[in-house]
């Protein structure tokens, strides 16, 4: 791996590893409005519950089809810089009805779906230099007999959690580890030839209609790597449809990735 490359991938995961203390996953905080505090059973009158927080959690799912509304009943005191912060141990996802007759909310906890807190492993990773074991049951005790202040809260904390951002982390420190990335990795990054090692060979049969100017990527797309730029209206989603079409009828893999989840929906 070049020294440039491994610069730029080290500079993402620093960029990527920037903790704020007013995020949920790293303090719980009883004065954030981004959080609900609830005794007893998880059932509310539509007007007690946040519309925020209610908002923010089906924008999510809209968008990107994940889940972060969880819940947390136990903390552990950590430092972050000269600050002490009340971190979540574990969280458990969380389902939702409302009841539009009694104008109510209910939540019910997905008990299978509790997982350990990925801001929490990577800062004992970092602090401690070790691995927190992955058994649920064990994470306590760990943290205990590590020297970590662990609380139950007398208050059960109801947010949005965005976990899954914390797996770029994960996958940076995998891609830095490896001696020679991949060939797609180095284009991507501007570190490699445009140029693939063969023609794709499309068949020239389309699913829907196609201009010259859509015929010209697919010509394109034979034998490079190319961005397809445009604004809306101008027939991008049908120029990947008719890529997916032409690579299955074709027996070919794919792979679609979207930042948002309404753009795969149209594909």
């Amino acid at each position: 791996m070049t020294s440039d490359l491994k610069n730029i991938l080290q500079n993402l995961r620093i960029e990527s590893t920037q903790f704020n203390a007013n995020d949920v996953l790293v303090n719980i905080d009883p004065t954030n409005q981004n959080l609900f505090f609830v005794e007893g059973d998880f059932v509310f009158p539509l007007t007690e519950f946040p519309k925020r927080i209610l908002s923010e959690t089906n924008k999510m799912l809209k968008e990107s089809g994940v889940n972060a509304m969880c819940s947390v009943n136990e903390v552990v005191e950590i430092k972050l810089g000269e600050k002490k912060v009340l971190t979540p141990v574990t969280l458990f996802p969380l389902e939702y009805k409302i009841n539009k007759q009694q104008q109510q909310i209910n939540f019910s906890k997905i008990e299978e779906e509790q997982f350990i807190n990925p801001f929490l492993i990577f800062h004992i990773e970092q602090s401690l230099g070790v691995n927190l074991p992955s058994e649920l049951s064990e994470l306590s005790p760990f943290l205990v007999q590590n020297g970590f202040e662990v609380q139950q809260l007398d208050k059960e904390v109801i947010g949005n959690f965005h976990h899954h951002r914390y797996q770029i982390i994960k996958e940076l420190d995998e891609i830095l580890e490896l001696t020679e990335p991949s060939p797609t990795l180095k284009n991507l990054l501007g570190f490699g030839s445009a140029a693939v090692t063969s023609e794709l060979k499309l068949i020239p049969d389309n699913l829907f209609f196609a201009d010259i100017d859509h015929e010209k990527v697919f010509e394109s797309l034979n034998i490079a790597d190319i961005v397809v730029q445009g604004p809306p209206g101008t027939g991008k989603s049908q120029v990947l449809s008719n890529v997916l079409g032409k690579l299955v009828a074709q027996n070919k893999t794919t792979i679609v990735v979207s930042e948002k989840k309404a753009a795969l929906d149209v594909l």
